[in-house]
């Protein structure tokens, strides 16, 4: 497939007697993303070979960087960012041996929550790399929310910016699902930490009767635990309320 896309001219109507099958293996032996349809893998094609020599930092200078976007990069984005390269990184510890900075200036061509931790996560198509471990053009690299934004990010001016309202209003509303579901996960771990929901109820239960009630109280006299098995929380209910809903 390589020789027959050396024969070919860089226009679109050469690639275009190309199937997809064909793109694909030319983008996966050279490390590029495979995904989506004939069009956007010649498309893809198309500016690897326009940007391979080196020439995507004069067509992407840093001077065109100039919107400060730190905290707030959405799909579509064309971003400039430092971050720091290790020589051995340690997942489970989190931790490594610095060894140098790389600048990188690349498009966001998706972004996610993980549905682990719904942790924050880019995958931006690199354009251009400086300093340690230079990146091949157009390689998806992947980056944290945290370490996108760890060194201040910039980002080039869109043609439409009312569009890229749009696509961040989006982007933070998904963003605040994803907060409030890791906050229930939170609250579900704390309260089953030690044996689940039943064993926390069961020592408050015990706490009540260890109380010393006063003479002629009741149940209805005190303020009580109440507790929802849909959400795992404690919820204390005043006389008063107990007495409107008896």
């Amino acid at each position: 497939m390589e020789k027959r896309l050396g024969h070919r001219t860089h226009e679109r109507s050469g690639l275009q007697e190309l199937n997809l099958k064909d793109c694909r293996a030319y983008l996966r032996k050279h490390g590029l993303r495979i995904t989506g349809t004939k069009a956007e893998c010649i498309q893809r094609i198309m500016e690897h070979w326009r940007i391979k020599d080196g020439n995507a930092e004069a067509l992407f200078p840093r001077s065109s960087f100039t919107i400060n976007c730190t905290g707030d990069v959405c799909k579509g984005d064309t971003v400039l960012f430092m971050q720091k390269v290790y020589k051995k990184f340690d997942k489970a510890t989190r931790s490594g041996t610095s060894i140098g900075k790389r600048t990188v200036a690349g498009r966001v061509v998706k972004e996610s929550y993980g549905a682990a931790k719904q942790q924050h996560t880019f995958t931006v198509e690199v354009l251009w790399s400086k300093g340690m471990k230079k990146l091949p053009p157009l390689f998806p690299l992947l980056v944290k929310g945290r370490n996108l934004y760890k060194l201040k990010t910039f980002r080039q001016r869109w043609k439409n910016e009312t569009e890229r309202h749009k696509v961040l209003a989006e982007k933070h509303k998904r963003g605040a699902a994803a907060r409030l579901v890791r906050a229930k996960m939170k609250t579900k771990k704390a309260c089953s930490k030690n044996g689940g929901v039943l064993s926390v109820r069961n020592v408050i239960i015990q706490k009540e009767r260890t109380l010393d009630w006063r003479k002629g109280s009741t149940l209805k006299d005190v303020a009580r635990p109440q507790w929802s098995t849909q959400n795992p929380v404690l919820i204390v209910r005043r006389p008063q309320q107990l007495q409107e809903q008896t």
